[in-house]
């Protein structure tokens, strides 16, 4: 069962060093976003992003087991099928040959996911992906 960080886990995240950092990354650029995890990790990120129009999706990333060494998972709760979406649901939010671990952050992930979904946002209402394809 996943549960929000507690203060005890807080102390061991600044231990290990980048939990620590991804963390304060989070809090300062995206504050809805919290780290979720059990059995002494982290394994998922949870929050909420507002678009251009006004909506606000619920997003949750996942199979941060591995991270940054692989790219993490990422779904939007209540969005229609798009040309950028895996058959399990989670969406593309950016190509996989351009993750690099010593660059990508979850904050950066999460920047990337807010920029997908203003772009679903224009897809939904014209029915074309706007943009250049990654």
């Amino acid at each position: 069962m996943d549960v929000l960080i507690s203060a005890a886990d807080k102390a061991a995240l600044k231990q290990c060093g980048r939990w620590f950092v991804e963390q304060e990354k989070l809090k300062h650029f995206f504050p809805t976003f919290q780290l979720l995890g059990g059995g002494g990790g982290v394994s998922k990120c949870r929050g909420s992003l507002a678009t251009n129009w006004d909506n606000t999706y619920a997003v949750e990333l996942t199979q941060l087991e591995d991270f940054p060494y692989s790219q993490p998972l990422a779904f939007v709760a209540d969005i229609k099928p798009t040309p950028h979406m895996y058959r399990a649901g989670n969406i593309c939010y950016m190509n996989p040959q351009a993750w690099h671990p010593e660059r990508c952050t979850l904050a950066f992930v999460v920047g990337k996911i807010a920029i997908y979904l203003n772009k679903y946002e224009v897809y939904i209402r014209n029915g074309q992906w706007p943009g250049v394809e990654e």
